[in-house]
């Protein structure tokens, strides 16, 4: 297990603020903790002008921006620093995933789903996910999907062992806080209480642990809903667009659901077909579904009957993912990936241990699982020689430092906020909020949104320019955007201060405006 956490962390260290490029979610879920940590408000400056984001902020659960903020606020605010958060959170999950297993089914379970979630490589490289290996590429990435197996699995383990009152309050303590890392971390609060329903059948009502579990999920809540309550018009105000992901009351939102769930899995056409010769995809497609049968009928036999803590979970936590969740981010499998990873060492060491007598079953045993770990062995090369190919965030970072002056507002997308953010740093995500009708009730034009951030400094990165600067957008919507943006510039006399022309990040062309 040593070994394996060292490895784990010695792959993860290396080059971290180099792969994948910065994502828009890390600066963007850092900036709130962070201004909790240094002025005390938890709020975004970021998105000051749209609905008191400096000052409430609402967008996304909280613990993990507080966590990124303290990093920041401990060891400096950079790329590296704030990722590391989310390497020490994959640690975690492995260590719970040990502790889950070894109560399970004994200390080989335990490590064989370790060693699986390091080495099972199901996904199709990637330049952003580069082994393929969900678990080494979304621990690499500032998400608060990483925190929510953390709590979910700390929750489960404490639940597995509760034997007093106290044990199943701080279990629903976890459930609950695992919902304050991403709303889906709720998920665990009906899984402990169809485990429970499942131990205690009808009576599950009569006795505590199910209300207990309940109030320590409300405890860890309480603060967090006298917080929305505080400041109910801004909290409406900022999430009003997320309703189109909440459409519970139509059949064809179930459908399309499930229709579309295959991708995150990178389960996709395209990507099967390139994926054909890996080991790993084939044990997800074939191999999970298998064990689940071969655990099933353990279960119903009669033997290990606390494997249903382990059942459960793993089929319920993927149907909702499917049949709920609109957004296919394959970042949230990182809160099913333990519980695969177990269900596939439990019916392993079953197999193991059944084929005693059978010697060929052992060998085509020890054959895919050789399989399995050479093809990870291949990811994670694959992984660390693209990490070694990308420029440094802080490269990066610091060349266009030089560049842009310590002074004045700077409006750019909020992925350059880590080295700027000595400036009056805003985002151009502000402006794409002021603007369309799905974030804000009176939209208004591109150049009055700009006439209101009003910035001393521009920088057009390759991804802005793919939006506002050309001229000649298809949708009729972003040729107006180019338009304003044009006049916008044309009127506080832009003139270039110089720019940064990079391999991995493109060219990066600094303006300066006038007032």
């Amino acid at each position: 297990m040593i070994l394996a956490l060292l490895a784990y962390w010695a792959l993860s260290l290396n080059h971290l603020d180099a792969l994948p490029m910065v994502r828009e979610d890390e600066p963007w879920q850092t900036a709130p903790g962070y201004s909790l940590w240094t002025r005390g408000i938890y709020g975004s400056e970021l998105f000051a002008d749209f609905a008191h984001m400096n000052e409430r902020y609402y967008l996304f659960q909280p613990t993990f921006s507080i966590l990124l903020g303290l990093a920041a606020r401990l060891w400096g605010l950079g790329l590296f620093q704030v990722r590391v958060v989310p390497v020490a959170l994959g640690a975690l999950t492995l260590c719970l995933t040990f502790a889950i297993g070894a109560r399970l089914a004994g200390r080989g379970v335990g490590i064989a789903a370790v060693l699986l979630e390091l080495l099972w490589r199901w996904k199709v490289s990637t330049p952003i996910l580069a082994s393929g290996i969900p678990l080494l590429d979304e621990s690499r990435i500032a998400r608060y999907d990483t925190l929510v197996p953390v709590f979910g699995l700390a929750g489960l383990y404490i639940f597995m062992s509760a034997r007093r009152s106290r044990d199943f309050f701080l279990a629903g303590i976890f459930a609950g806080l695992a919902g304050l890392a991403h709303l889906y971390g709720l998920l665990w609060l009906p899984i402990l209480a169809l485990i429970l329903f499942w131990k205690l059948r009808l009576n599950i009502f009569r006795e505590p642990p199910l209300y207990q579990i309940a109030a320590g999920a409300f405890v860890a809540w309480l603060p967090w809903l006298i917080y929305v309550l505080s400041g109910f018009d801004d909290f409406v105000a900022q999430t009003a667009n997320y309703g189109y992901r909440f459409d519970w009351m139509n059949p064809n939102f179930y459908l399309s659901n499930l229709i579309h769930e295959p991708p995150r899995y990178g389960l996709g056409r395209t990507t099967i077909q390139r994926a054909l010769l890996q080991p790993g995809v084939w044990l997800l497609i074939l191999g999970l579904p298998t064990a689940l049968v071969l655990l099933l009928r353990h279960f119903r036999a009669g033997a290990q009957r606390e494997l249903i803590s382990l059942l459960i979970p793993a089929v319920l936590f993927p149907s909702a993912f499917g049949l709920l969740l609109w957004q296919k981010i394959p970042g949230y499998l990182l809160s099913v990936l333990p519980l695969f990873a177990l269900v596939i060492a439990c019916a392993g060491v079953l197999v193991w241990t059944d084929g005693a007598r059978r010697p060929v079953l052992r060998a085509l045993l020890l054959i895919c699982a050789t399989a399995v770990a050479l093809d990870g062995v291949g990811g994670m090369i694959q992984q660390q020689h693209a990490a070694a190919e990308n420029t440094p965030y802080h490269t990066i970072a610091a060349r266009l430092r030089e560049i842009v002056p310590r002074s004045g507002r700077v409006l750019a997308l909020h992925q350059y906020w880590f080295e700027l953010a000595e400036n009056d740093f805003r985002s151009f995500t502000e402006v794409v909020f002021l603007t369309f009708e799905q974030y804000s009730p009176r939209p208004q034009t591109t150049f009055d949104a700009l006439e209101l951030v009003a910035p001393d400094i521009f920088i057009l990165d390759p991804i802005l320019g793919n939006v506002i600067a050309r001229g000649d957008a298809d949708e009729e919507s972003l040729r107006g955007v180019a338009s304003d943006y044009y006049a916008f510039m044309d009127r506080h006399h832009a003139r270039e201060l110089g720019r940064v022309a990079d391999k991995t990040y493109g060219t990066l062309i600094v303006y300066a405006l006038s007032r």
